[in-house]
């Protein structure tokens, strides 16, 4: 007897379910990964707290990998990329202060983020590693790049600042407390999850722009 759709192992139920359950898994593993590192989310465990099945993993994505990958794909396309936009018609110091800002809270909202990085990019050599550097890691430097030229262009940047090195610093800057968050606390009293975003951004402008102009 031949399976009808309903019944076929490993596919949804039903098609307008398609994306509540894809949505589902991403939200689990965003918040597995900010839980523990990527190699102790067992598929199992993603599954159950997306309310589904294992098999549904599959379906949409291949294998936890997959989905990791996804899940950081998701982030890029309504993330830093989508709410930046419109840099080119801000003022230079408002287009300063809007970058910083949304990238602050990008990561203030997605502690999965940070950790991810962590554990997967800078420790390992995997595909997940190869994944961001080639995704996100490629997508942010062309912004930040994009940004200082606009800097530069408006006269507001010095015309000697060299871009890569400079998007360099910036990104150090913003990152770093996030990666680092356990020393930075420890050791410096500061918890980037409960610091006042615009006090951050307007901190870390002033520091970047110090430099800069």
């Amino acid at each position: 007897m031949t399976d009808t759709p309903k019944t076929r192992r490993g596919r949804p139920p039903r098609a307008k379910d398609d994306q509540a359950v894809r949505k589902a898994l991403l939200i689990a593993a965003r918040q597995c990964l900010a839980e523990k590192p990527a190699k102790s989310v067992t598929i199992r465990e993603l599954a159950q707290r997306a309310g589904t099945n294992s098999a549904m993993i599959r379906y949409y994505f291949e294998n936890k990998e997959g989905l990791f990958t996804a899940a950081l794909d998701d982030l890029l396309a309504t993330g830093m990329m989508q709410k930046t936009e419109d840099l080119y018609t801000l003022a230079p110091r408002q287009r300063s202060l809007k970058l910083v800002s949304v990238f602050l809270q990008q990561h203030r909202e997605h502690p999965w983020l940070a950790r991810l990085i962590a554990d997967e990019v800078l420790n390992s050599d995997n595909s997940l590693r190869e994944h961001f550097i080639n995704g996100p890691a490629a997508m942010g430097a062309y912004m930040m790049r994009g940004y200082i030229e606009m800097q530069k262009a408006d006269g507001y940047f010095r015309q000697d600042l060299d871009v890569s090195m400079a998007a360099v610093s910036l990104i150090s800057l913003l990152a770093f407390p996030f990666i680092g968050r356990p020393v930075v606390k420890a050791a410096h009293g500061i918890d980037v999850t409960e610091i006042d975003i615009a006090a951050w951004a307007e901190h870390t402008v002033n520091i970047f722009e110090g430099g800069c102009r």
